[in-house]
């Protein structure tokens, strides 16, 4: 994930993150979600190939936006995976740094 998002997202015609989920937040906060990065935004087990590294398939919902944007995804599948909420931000904040750095809520 961290190499991911320190990769320069490609010039092309891609969704915008504060376009994609702006009727699920206050204008705000929808301000959050812009940025220049390519996050996945769609990380269920099945979308994880794991080899020697790991390797995101299906991007079937690429999108131009903030680095948060996986990390916050990815927190919600290690829930899924039986983490705590305290456990699973714990994780990602050590591990991914632009978790660490995401906004909070106006």
């Amino acid at each position: 994930m961290v190499e991911l998002q320190n990769t320069p997202c490609p010039v092309i015609e891609l969704k915008r993150a504060d376009d994609r989920w702006s009727g699920y937040a206050s204008p705000a906060g929808v301000e959050h979600l812009a940025g220049d990065t390519l996050p996945h935004t769609d990380l269920p087990p099945h979308n994880m190939l794991v080899t020697d590294r790991a390797h995101l398939i299906d991007w079937a919902w690429p999108t131009r936006g903030a680095a948060w944007i996986d990390p916050a995804v990815l927190i919600l599948r290690l829930m899924e995976a039986g983490h705590t909420a305290p456990n699973a931000d714990a994780r990602t904040s050590k591990h991914v740094p632009s978790w660490s750095t995401a906004p909070h809520a106006p």
